[in-house]
């Protein structure tokens, strides 16, 4: 009968040891997501201020022209953030193995 109740008992401190484990991978993960959120957000802020300042009027065609050139050049920098879509890639198999 000691035994038995031994057994169950070490089953039950590692089963409790794999949830102890997973719940900490999974604040890391949250933290790690987190993180690319921010990022994303700062970046969406940066660009929303872009195309503002980029659809100003200008007093003439030339300014117009210069404008609309920046606004090209903006358009091949404004790539989201890697590591905010490397969160999202990896967020359906984090859930999988949860």
């Amino acid at each position: 009968m000691f035994r038995s109740l031994q057994n169950k008992w070490d089953q039950v401190r590692d089963h409790l040891s794999d949830e102890q484990r997973k719940t900490e991978l999974s604040l890391v993960q949250l933290s790690t997501f987190e993180d690319s959120v921010g990022q994303f957000e700062s970046w969406l802020k940066d660009i929303g201020v872009k195309v503002a300042q980029s659809t100003e009027l200008q007093a003439n065609l030339s300014a117009k022209n210069i404008q609309l050139q920046n606004l090209r050049v903006g358009d091949l920098k404004a790539t989201i953030p890697y590591s905010f879509l490397l969160s999202f890639a990896e967020l359906p198999m984090l859930l999988i193995l949860s």
